[in-house]
């Protein structure tokens, strides 16, 4: 993720010059900024994927697990806020 923290807030942002995410297969394409506190995949070639967003995705890298900050209950309070630049 491109991100700032400051003033205790976390700013996720995305400039122009950053990929597509899954550029060439997602539809509509998209960029995305996000931290990620997990990492799982199956084997290549298996369905057993993290972020299926359609049916039919396959495993092309598999990754090593990762375990992170994964909390297994309670509540997260935000706000959010969008700019959209041009």
């Amino acid at each position: 993720a491109t991100y700032l923290i400051h003033d205790s807030q976390l700013e996720l942002t995305i400039p122009p010059e950053q990929r597509l995410w899954c550029g060439g297969d997602h539809e509509p394409p998209l960029r995305v900024s996000a931290l990620q506190s997990g990492n799982f995949s199956g084997p290549v070639g298996s369905t057993a994927g993290q972020q299926p967003y359609r049916d039919g995705l396959r495993v092309r890298e598999e990754q090593e697990e990762f375990r992170g900050c994964l909390v297994d209950g309670g509540t997260v309070g935000m706000r959010a806020s969008l700019y959209l630049g041009e």
